[in-house]
C-alpha cells in the first residue's frame, strides 16, 4: 500500500503531485465500488482504503470522512451524468443538424446513466435526508437545466424550434421524461429497451415537441 506523505486534503486536486492526484482518483474510484456494494451507512474507510491501495491513515490525507468521499463520488457522478455535449454555431444552421445534437446528448447521457447507475440510486436515497449531497446533485440539475434551456432558446431565435414554447416549461417536461425513462430502464430495471430504437423514439420526441421544423429540408 502506498502512504502519500505529501498528500494534503486541503490543497486543491490542481495542486496535488501525479502520485497524489492517482492515489486520490483510485480512492473515489474504491469508494463507488464499496458505497455500491454495502451501502452508504454499512460502508468502510478501512474498506475503502485498502481497496484503493493506500493505508487507512493515508485515506484522511484526502478525506475528512466517509462523508466527504462521498461526496466527492457524487460530484463525479452527476458530473459525468450532465456533462456538457460541445455545441457551435453548426448545431443551428438547420433542424437537422438539432436533431444531430439530440441525439448526441441522449447517447451520452444514455452512457453515462448506465455507467453510473447503481450508485446514482444510493445518491438519491441518501440526498433525501443528507443536504450536502443534496446540494450537490441540485447544482448539478441546475448547470444542466440553464444549458439546455439555453440551447433551446438558440433554437427558438434561428427560426427552427418553436417560439410559442416556454423554454424552462419544455426542459422540465423533456428532462423529466427522460430521466424517468432511463431510470426504469438502466436503474430500477422495469423496462427494458434496444438502445438505438430507445434513441430514435426519444430524438423523434424531443423534436417534435419542440415542434423543430423541416427537418429532413
Amino acid at each position: 500500500m502506498r502512504a502519500l506523505g505529501a498528500c494534503q486534503e486541503d490543497v486543491s486536486d490542481a495542486a496535488l503531485t501525479p502520485a497524489c492526484q492517482a492515489s486520490r482518483s483510485s480512492l473515489v474510484a474504491a469508494a463507488e465500488q464499496v458505497f455500491t456494494q454495502d451501502g452508504f451507512h454499512d460502508a468502510k474507510v478501512v474498506d475503502i482504503a485498502r481497496l484503493g491501495g493506500v493505508t487507512y491513515s493515508s485515506f484522511y490525507r484526502h478525506f475528512g470522512s466517509k462523508e466527504e468521499i462521498f461526496l466527492e463520488v457524487t460530484r463525479l457522478a452527476a458530473g459525468r451524468l450532465w456533462e456538457p455535449v460541445d455545441v457551435d454555431a453548426n448545431d443551428f444552421v438547420s433542424s437537422a443538424a438539432v436533431e444531430s445534437g439530440v441525439r448526441r446528448h441522449l447517447l451520452r447521457y444514455l452512457d453515462a446513466y448506465d455507467r453510473y447507475a447503481a450508485i446514482l440510486s444510493l445518491i438519491g436515497e441518501i440526498a433525501l435526508f443528507d443536504a450536502r449531497v443534496n446540494a450537490v446533485m441540485l447544482a448539478a440539475q441546475r448547470q444542466n437545466r440553464e444549458r439546455c434551456v439555453w440551447l433551446i432558446k438558440m433554437a427558438q431565435d434561428r427560426g427552427l424550434a418553436d417560439p410559442r414554447l416556454n423554454p424552462d416549461v419544455a426542459y422540465l417536461a423533456l428532462d423529466g421524461t427522460l430521466h424517468e425513462l432511463a431510470g426504469g430502464w438502466l436503474g430500477r430495471r422495469t423496462m427494458s429497451f434496444e438502445l438505438e430504437v430507445f434513441v430514435q423514439e426519444m430524438t423523434t420526441f424531443v423534436v417534435r415537441s419542440l415542434g423543430l421544423r423541416n427537418l429532413h429540408a
